[in-house]
């Protein structure tokens, strides 16, 4: 370090050589030069302003020294008429007298002395040789210069030379007073220094935090050194407004020569941004998957603790089941994966009252003095009860927990936890029990879960992935890329529409969908055996929490992929059930008619053995049986389809190598591989506790309706119509009120010209008004799926249902109106058009997730306008990693301009707000 700063021309080091001082600070006259400073200050004091503007002031010395030689040169042509004038002047000037106090004192520097000895050479009119017509304008301005450096005053050499109020001053004050007044400019301009280096410690490390983007806590505009570089964030954070390198080097530049103060330079402000994003903002994490593909990834725990620290978000987080008062379904935990659906264990484990933790699986003693052990907490009615089961003393004196049923319990009633019991010496904590499930609940006790929990309150937190792919260019070049966004389901629907509340992961152009879940079931299974901690905003305190699935809301062919699944164009096309058969099977009624209905549901338990099977299979060489086998069951994983592929050639390199081993210690030598690779060889999605990809991957309405059968209905209407029939649709289009349907104002025109190539937008549009237009423009039967259509989505886009039975009963009978009238009009449609069966399967994933609109995908779709920004202005050498970084810092600022909090990492405990 000390040779390194040695080797530096403007540094000077004490005699330890563990001190070191600036010499171009000390040779312009800082205010803080003459001080010793730290090594490690020096960087961050070559950074600092003070040190630039003394580079800067330097500069202009040297300038005008230069301009002074020419001056002497030029002047040296006229030498003898030169010296001629100057003893004439000289002779009438009376002695000089010791100067008057003129100006502050100062030391002079040797640019000074160099400068008066010129200038008594030279005289003080000074000439550069500038043409003369220009001569005037070019004194007047080395004139100010001097001025502002402070080495040249016309008025202090006039008192010099003795001419005092001669022609050289025309000012109508005393010298007493224009002393004053030049005191005076002396001491706002110390003020101006003092201000500037206020914050700076030059001993300390006050500087470096300054300068490395962390200033002092008690800073106004902390976690910014200041307004500027606060303003300046939040214009490079926009995410609808990225501004590339380029333009910020203009903005930065602008703001400097606009006047404005602490303008950071590019790699500065770069810096300080990335100082930022280490403290506040969402790790990146590299991942590279068994297929050898390396990406990047935005940390799911950071961006969960920054949704329980943000004061705007945690209030309306929703932790437990709820059943309505009213019976009013409207948000996903009301839905039965919440309330039925899913291991008890996944859901948030416990309850917190006056600092005491009631767990589930342990004996707890409610305010009446009965002992009930907890299975689950619920909301009913807006109050928290938990489902529990009672324990009895039996007659000779040992305890049993009641196998029979559930008893509900408000859990305001419960007093003692397990832990209190224990204290106490209670014997319900040596149960006794000879029943299967008193022994297994007593072997739980205590709940493992709370010393994970460390004596914090313990949440479960789920979440909704997307999968997509996308193009990173805004032109039709295609640039493809995955992505993966997530959404915090512990939020109501109406907050889950808005961007805010969109989180990029990652992306990657070589990684599919499956590599990038297997990062994603990494990052929530560490959740769940070292829970990550929180400051949680509702509480004042820390918790900590667990991350579970909760649905893969993708498009139709990532859900399917997302599934295991062959896709439509496999004998059985559904990703969700069994339904379908070969083709000529597909003929027959019975066949054909399956397809009007749900199937034999498929589970994920079937896919990993039908994968496993198919594995198995290949070990053989014999790509035909494994073709076979997915034709078979309609199960094809395209991330072991490339292991497949990998134990196919496997197998014929090993015979081609070694012709004599026999076909029976091949196959066991690779099946010894895949036993000891087997996890890794298996789809992440079916391996994620607490998620079944094909129950948990529900209808989309955007592209199973909107992009589905309302873009086939609309396809078969207008491609028929003549001229004269478009300009009739097109004027009862546009003469639409469209008042309460909460679209924009309809562009008829465009619609009717470009009917092919409509997004869901403007299908929403369409399908809200045509019915009331079509008519006489259809046939009869095309009008009547018109009509069944509307009844189906007015339905389908259902905010709030108030009775499941019979909401899902009139669903079933609007979906079989809907493919009755497909199908006589176009047969052939049930069978290729995967989408008209899955709408057979809304009614069951609305009893599962609660109304299917609230599993929209419209928010995710919009987001990728903000991605296409990022992947235009990366770097394009390792795009994953440096959009995943965009993206993160983002996050970084949305958090802090939200008001969130964050953990200082000065202490590792301390809290800070983040409020502006």
């Amino acid at each position: 370090m000390s040779r390194a700063v040695a080797s530096l021309e403007c540094i000077e080091l004490d005699p330890t050589g563990q001190m070191a001082r600036c010499r171009l600070c000390v040779h312009v006259g800082q205010n803080h030069a003459t001080k010793w400073i730290k090594l490690q200050s020096v960087p961050s004091h070559l950074r600092s302003q003070g040190h630039l503007g003394a580079a800067r002031e330097n500069q202009e010395r040297l300038n005008i020294r230069q301009a002074l030689d020419t001056a002497a040169n030029v002047s040296l042509n006229n030498a003898e008429a030169a010296e001629r004038q100057e003893a004439a002047i000289l002779r009438n000037i009376p002695p000089l007298r010791a100067p008057l106090q003129c100006s502050p004192q100062r030391n002079s520097s040797v640019d000074d002395l160099d400068f008066m000895d010129e200038l008594e050479r030279s005289g003080a009119d000074l000439d550069a040789g500038i043409l003369p017509e220009s001569r005037v304008d070019w004194t007047e301005r080395l004139d100010q210069q001097m001025l502002n450096l402070e080495l040249y005053d016309t008025d202090t050499i006039a008192c010099t030379l003795g001419y005092h109020r001669t022609e050289f001053d025309n000012s109508e004050h005393s010298s007493e007073e224009a002393d004053e007044q030049r005191k005076t400019q002396m001491a706002a301009q110390e003020d101006e220094l003092a201000e500037v280096f206020a914050d700076i410690d030059l001993e300390g490390d006050a500087q470096n935090d300054m300068f490395s983007g962390i200033s002092p806590s008690d800073s106004q505009w902390y976690p910014y050194p200041n307004k500027t570089i606060y303003v300046l964030d939040i214009i490079d954070s926009l995410p609808r407004l990225r501004i590339s390198e380029s333009l910020l080097k203009m903005i930065l530049w602008a703001m400097r020569e606009c006047g404005a103060q602490n303008v950071p330079s590019l790699r500065t402000f770069r810096t300080l941004q990335s100082s930022l994003r280490d403290r506040t903002g969402i790790p990146t994490r590299r991942y590279q998957s068994p297929l050898g593909h390396i990406f990047y990834m935005n940390d799911i725990a950071s961006i969960v603790s920054q949704t329980f620290s943000n004061p705007s978000s945690r209030p309306h987080m929703r932790f437990y089941p709820e059943e309505p008062a009213d019976g009013t379904i409207s948000e996903v935990w009301h839905g039965e994966k919440w309330l039925k659906g899913m291991d008890p264990r996944h859901l948030t484990p416990m309850y917190v009252a006056e600092g005491k933790h009631f767990y589930v699986d342990e004996v707890a003693q409610d305010i009446q003095g009965e002992l009930l052990v907890p299975q689950m907490w619920i909301m009913r009615g807006g109050v928290l009860c938990a489902d529990a089961r009672r324990v009895y003393l039996r007659s000779e004196g040992l305890y049993e927990i009641d196998g029979q049923g559930l008893v509900s319990v408000a859990a305001s009633s419960l007093s003692l936890n397990y832990l209190d019991l224990l204290e106490r010496s209670h014997p319900v904590t040596r149960l006794q029990c000879h029943q299967p499930l008193s022994a297994l609940l007593v072997r739980k006790m205590p709940n493992p879960l709370r010393e994970l929990a460390n004596g914090d309150p313990l949440y479960t937190v789920f979440i909704d992935k997307w999968n997509d792919d996308v193009s990173g260019n805004v032109s039709k070049s295609y640039n493809k890329h995955f992505n993966t966004h997530i959404s915090i389901r512990n939020l109501p629907r109406s907050l889950l529409q808005q961007e805010y509340h969109v989180h990029f992961i990652g992306t990657s152009q070589h990684a599919s969908p499956a590599e990038q879940n297997r990062a994603v079931q990494t990052m929530l299974s560490e959740t769940h055996t070292k829970p990550p901690q929180a400051y949680d905003t509702a509480t004042g305190g820390i918790c900590r929490f667990r991350i579970y699935p909760n649905a893969g809301t993708s498009d139709n062919p990532m859900q399917s992929e997302e599934c295991c699944h062959v896709g439509q164009g496999g004998n059985l096309p559904c990703r969700k059930c069994k339904a379908g058969g070969t083709q000529s099977a597909k003929a027959e009624n019975e066949i054909y008619h399956s397809l009007f209905e749900p199937g034999v549901m498929r589970t994920k338990q079937d896919t990993r053995a039908n994968i496993i099977s198919q594995l198995r299979t290949a070990v053989h060489g014999v790509a035909q049986h494994v073709s076979d086998l997915q034709t078979a069951t309609g199960t094809k994983d395209r991330y072991a389809q490339v292991i497949i592929e990998r134990l196919l050639r496997q197998y014929k390199e090993m015979k081609a190598e070694n012709p004599r081993l026999s076909k029976e210690d091949a196959v066991r030598q690779i099946n010894a591989w895949v036993d000891r690779h087997l996890e890794e060889l298996i789809n992440a999605s079916l391996a994620i506790d607490g998620y079944d990809p094909h129950c948990d991957t529900p209808i989309e309405l955007l592209h199973t309706v909107l992009l589905g059968i309302v873009k086939y209905v609309w396809h078969m209407s207008h491609s028929s119509w003549k001229d004269a029939q478009k300009a009739i649709f097109s004027i009862r289009l546009q003469s639409s009120n469209v008042q309460g349907l909460s679209i924009p104002p309809i562009r008829a025109g465009y619609i009717m010209n470009y009917a092919n190539s409509l997004i869901g937008r403007q299908l929403k549009a369409v399908l809200q008004t045509a019915t009331f237009h079509v008519h006489g423009l259809v046939p009869q039967s095309h009008f009547s799926l018109w009509k069944a259509i509307g009844e189906l989505s007015a339905l389908l886009w259902y905010p709030a249902i108030r009775d499941m039975e019979q909401y899902t009963g009139d669903l079933r009978v609007a979906t079989a109106n809907v493919l009755d009238l497909f199908a006589s009009i176009d047969p052939a449609r049930i069978v290729t058009k995967i989408k008209l069966h899955l709408l057979t399967h809304s009614p069951d994933d609305t009893i599962r997730f609660g109304p299917l609109v609230g599993m929209a995908t419209e928010i995710m779709e919009s987001f990728n306008s903000v991605f296409r920004s990022c992947s235009i202005l990366s770097n394009h050498q390792a795009p994953s990693r440096d959009i995943a970084k965009q993206l993160s810092k983002l996050e970084g600022a949305k958090h802090r301009l939200g008001g969130g909090y964050w953990v200082s990492s000065e202490d590792g405990r301390r809290i800070w707000d983040g409020t502006m």
